[in-house]
């Protein structure tokens, strides 16, 4: 990103979460990269992550949720979950470089499963995992998310505005496909069209 393009999504930012709230942030996310040597938090232009077509069309930018997001998500699918999170896997798709499944894999779900379609983006989320000592408690597909059929236990299901198009109606397609094993949770953050 460019110093004009940093300079939007600061502005953003602030308007966003408030200077309280900003602070905040820089401590609980940009610093946490810092302090455990990872690469979570900044954001890649889709420009730079797809090549031209009707990939970069559906695709959205790199941008990953901050941890008080996915904090919020969670909570609230408990809500309708309940609390035993040891018999649900936690699915988050398009999973970047593994900021969600890092969060997730805080709590006892019985799986914590990242799908990302880009390499650059799957190969940082390993490394990220490696060093955080996490290989164990998440699992990491290099793949496409539309040929991603859930299983009856995939019942926390995470979006933060990956994509759109006919690669989330192909997603949400799979999913209603397969009976879950009890509620299934779609937590869906800055959605650009109608689920």
């Amino acid at each position: 990103m460019n110093i004009s393009e940093n300079f939007g999504v600061l502005k953003l930012v602030l308007k966003k979460y408030g200077f309280v709230g900003f602070i905040k942030m820089i401590w609980t996310d940009v610093l946490y990269d810092y302090r455990h040597g990872v690469d979570t938090f900044s954001s890649i232009a889709k420009k730079d992550l797809f090549e031209k077509g009707k990939r970069l069309e559906l695709q959205n930018r790199y941008v990953p949720s901050t941890f008080s997001i996915i904090e919020y998500g969670i909570s609230k699918a408990k809500e309708v979950l309940g609390d035993d999170m040891n018999s649900i896997n936690f699915i988050d798709y398009g999973s970047g470089k593994a900021k969600v499944p890092i969060a997730a894999s805080k709590h006892d779900f019985k799986k914590c499963i990242g799908i990302e379609f880009v390499e650059e983006l799957h190969d940082i989320a390993i490394k990220n995992i490696k060093i955080l000592g996490l290989t164990e408690k998440i699992e990491l597909i290099h793949g496409d998310a539309t040929e991603y059929t859930p299983s009856p236990d995939d019942r926390l299901l995470y979006f933060f505005n990956p994509f759109k198009g006919e690669l989330l109606e192909s997603c949400l397609k799979n999913i209603k496909s397969i009976e879950p094993n009890g509620d299934r949770v779609l937590v869906v953050f800055n959605p650009v069209e109608d689920l």
